[in-house]
């Protein structure tokens, strides 16, 4: 048994089944299949009953999960401890954040960390929220931003802001109006991720309490695509400000803020506490929110014609 083992076990005692579990994790459910069958063999013991519907600890895997949390906690915890010896000053740092907030926040984040660190070995990652926590996960990261409409498993997050979500279209479309009903989604060709990615899971349950169905012409996963394929004049999508904010005031791209309801996500943090020495990850995540601040703006007030 060891810790990599007791992870997975955890999640898929969260999930309620392996292959939500394996979509959280973005790994193939056989091999997750195939590692918690290798630890109950190794514990001589089932954990888990398959059901039709997912699966169900057994008394041995009831016994074993507030252990194995425990057993993490500690892990991270002593890990956390003996790096918080380490130097203070940051030589390296792993950072991942999503594609649409990358395009505000990479260059006056770097700047800023060159600037209190010129020799710093700089790794920066881009990707929806499924493979960021992912990676997180796997501690190849020392800070991620994420949205919380992903499994977040054995993470602990804060949050950082809400991002009000818009209706974006090309600007040779029809002129749209400061605001725009949900309830419209349902008659316009839309553009959006595909089924497991966070933006789509977002937009599928305000449509699903607005009790209309999405209108889906494209799928497309990738935000360079999406952004490509609207300019082009193939459709709607739904996206933040920010993600958009370079296309609007280059008057490629036009956009309508969605009401009743209103949409948001939340933008949220997590690090790594086993990479970094405690001083030197509080600095990157206090230069991070630092940026945040000065960086995410509010867009400007439509008037109605």
């Amino acid at each position: 048994m060891n810790s990599k083992q007791l992870e997975l076990f955890v999640a898929i005692a969260e999930a309620g089944s392996l292959s939500r579990a394996a979509i959280a994790l973005h790994r193939a459910q056989p091999i997750l299949s195939r590692e918690i069958r290798d630890l109950e063999n190794g514990l001589g013991s089932p954990l888990f009953h398959r059901t039709g519907r997912g699966v169900v600890l057994t008394e041995s895997g009831r016994r074993l999960l507030p252990r194995a949390r425990r057993i993490l906690d500690e892990l991270a915890q002593a890990e956390s401890e003996a790096r918080s010896y380490g130097p203070a000053s940051l030589t390296s740092a792993t950072i991942a954040m999503p594609t649409t907030l990358g395009r505000t926040m990479l260059g006056p984040l770097t700047s800023a960390i060159y600037e209190q660190y010129g020799h710093i070995h700089l790794h920066l990652l881009e990707g929806t929220s499924a493979p960021i926590v992912e990676w997180l996960m796997a501690r190849r990261l020392d800070v991620a931003i994420f949205y919380d409409t992903v499994m977040m498993p054995l993470l602990s997050t804060e949050q950082l802001c809400e991002e009000t979500m818009y209706l974006v279209a090309s600007a040779k479309a029809p002129r749209l109006p400061p605001t725009v009903p949900v309830s419209e989604l349902e008659r316009l060709p839309l553009i959006l991720p595909g089924p497991l990615e966070g933006l789509r899971l977002l937009v599928e349950v305000v449509a699903a309490q607005a009790g209309i169905r999405l209108n889906v012409r494209i799928e497309a996963d990738a935000f360079n695509s999406i952004r490509l394929l609207m300019e082009a004049g193939h459709g709607y999508s739904v996206l933040p400000y920010a993600a958009v904010q370079a296309e609007l005031e280059r008057g490629v791209l036009q956009v309508a803020q969605l009401v009743e309801p209103e949409v948001k996500r939340r933008l949220v943090l997590a690090t790594c506490p086993a990479r970094l020495s405690a001083s030197s990850l509080n600095e990157l995540v206090r230069l991070l929110k630092s940026v945040m601040q000065k960086t995410m703006t509010s867009p400007p007030l439509v008037e109605a014609n």
